[in-house]
């Protein structure tokens, strides 16, 4: 390239390089003449509209991080589901009433009683299946609706999906709506920390984005604390319908 037929300082044409991932035709527009007149004060990446360049007034952390909790409720929720089974498997396999699989079979094993059931296994797992093809459709849909907008759309699938599940004793209902709630996970899992890591502001971006793994975690761990509940009302009509 020859310099000299171009009016334009070597470093404007750098700054010009590095701000090619500005986002609207104004802001375009805007940088552009700066750069053409060799405009010093004016930096590229306020044209981009990262959250530290803002007003100051935008730059608050308090905004940020209640965006981010609220978000990683999906990772809860995530958590939670995972945890489920395990409380509430022995109260679905034997309990008087509440009992929904019918292959359960009894063994001793070192002076320990231990339930055996392909169904019991084949409910606990297929959360993992409906995961994974929720996973990929997670990816088609943060695109199309946006990170926030992919979260509020499962928002009320997952409350529908979970009272479904509470409801019914019927074991193809409930083989359904744990691959509904592991596809809802998926989506989730996907669109959690994408969303997290863009609202957040550089300086606590890492910190934000640990969120979603705690909230995770802390997601297990309610299920098993909701399990001891759900077992002190294992002799109730109630039964292990408490959980949900």
């Amino acid at each position: 390239e020859d310099s000299s037929l171009c009016p334009v300082s070597g470093a404007a044409r750098m700054r010009f390089k590095r701000s090619i991932s500005h986002k609207s035709k104004d802001d375009d527009l805007t940088l552009v003449a700066a750069i053409l007149n060799d405009d010093e004060t004016v930096d590229p990446a306020a044209s981009r509209g990262d959250w530290d360049t803002k007003h100051p007034a935008e730059r608050t952390r308090v905004t940020p991080i209640l965006v981010a909790l609220v978000a990683a409720i999906g990772a809860f929720i995530f958590g939670f589901s995972l945890g489920f089974t395990s409380p509430v498997l022995t109260a679905m396999e034997v309990d008087s009433g509440d009992a929904v699989f019918d292959d359960v079979k009894v063994k001793v094993v070192s002076g320990d009683t231990v339930f055996l059931s392909a169904q019991a296994s084949l409910f606990s797992a297929i959360v993992t299946l409906g995961a994974m093809v929720g996973a990929v459709a997670g990816g088609f849909l943060t695109d199309f609706l946006g990170r926030k907008g992919t979260l509020l759309a499962v928002s009320l699938p997952f409350a529908g999906v979970w009272a479904w599940m509470a409801l019914t004793d019927s074991y193809p209902q409930l083989l359904v709506t744990r691959f509904l709630v592991g596809f809802l996970v998926g989506i989730v899992s996907m669109a959690v920390p994408l969303y997290i890591a863009e609202i957040s502001p550089t300086a606590i971006r890492g910190s934000l984005g640990s969120l979603n793994q705690l909230m995770a975690t802390l997601g297990i761990l309610g299920a098993y604390v909701v399990g001891i509940v759900a077992e002190t009302r294992r002799d109730t009509t109630v039964g292990w319908h408490a959980f949900g």
